[in-house]
């Protein structure tokens, strides 16, 4: 079981490595019998999320963890607050594309402004 607390935007939406999912299920040998992990978010939604085992570069197995929102494998999920509540990086830029230098956000409101170079 993990609980995770709302993250403040500090890389916009809080991260959930692999790693956390690995120490929550009781360490690596523990974790390679896991094929799924349910994680509660603040809301009080519950959202499973399935660990798929693919071939690693040097032997052995790595675990990934399976996006909700796409499907796709992928080491670190975020907590966000659209669709199924997680989405994996490729997915929050797809939505939300990084802001060019020539673009600020100001926080005391959480409106944009938009800064034209002359």
């Amino acid at each position: 079981m993990i609980v995770i607390n709302p993250g403040r935007r500090v890389n916009r939406y809080r991260p959930i490595y692999l790693a956390e999912l690995r120490s929550a299920a009781g360490g690596r040998q523990k974790f390679k019998l896991v094929d799924f992990v349910d994680i509660y978010l603040p809301d009080g939604q519950t959202i499973r999320v399935n660990i798929v085992h693919r071939p690693a570069n040097l032997g052995g197995l790595q675990p990934l963890a399976v996006c909700p929102t796409c499907g796709s494998d992928c080491r670190v999920l975020r907590v966000v607050p659209w669709g199924t509540g997680l989405a994996c990086s490729r997915d929050v830029r797809r939505r939300e594309p990084c802001f060019s230098a020539n673009k600020s956000e100001d926080k005391s409101k959480g409106e944009m402004h938009v800064y034209k170079s002359i």
